[in-house]
């Protein structure tokens, strides 16, 4: 197989963060209904389907996708940076000679490295200002 190139690790990234972004595109509506069972409980709402239904009913389709632009860049830079960072991996690691697998794995464990370097600093403020803001910091 032929050595990941610069455009194909650029490929990559934007495979992974539009697939990312694409995924909370289609699981916000069940998220929204989480967060609202759990803010609002069973006061507001008999169930999840009551949940969906009311919330439909008052804010129309886009009420379920209330609060989307967040959780989409998120998910869009964590799975660029994933996927960026395997396709580098796999370019590092080049015709070496090792099995299948064994690159995979360390495509896959320099992408885990990657991203835990790059996202834990953004974690690490967004859980400083949950704290900050309930007053517990």
């Amino acid at each position: 197989k032929a050595m990941a190139t610069d455009s194909s690790v650029g490929a990559e990234l934007w495979a992974g963060g539009v697939g990312g972004a694409a995924g909370v595109f289609v699981g916000q509506p069940f998220d929204m209904v989480k967060v609202r069972m759990q803010v609002m409980g069973s006061s507001a709402f008999s169930g999840p389907l009551d949940c969906l239904w009311k919330t439909v009913h008052a804010e129309g389709i886009t009420g379920l996708y209330r609060g989307l632009l967040p959780p989409v860049i998120n998910s869009f830079l964590l799975n660029a940076v994933v996927f960026g960072a395997y396709g580098h991996g796999q370019q590092l690691i080049g015709p070496a000679r090792l099995s299948h697998e064994s690159k995979t794995f360390w495509a896959g464990s320099y992408a885990g490295l990657v991203s835990v370097a790059a996202l834990v600093p953004f974690d690490h403020v967004k859980c400083q200002l949950q704290v900050d803001r309930a007053g517990g910091g």
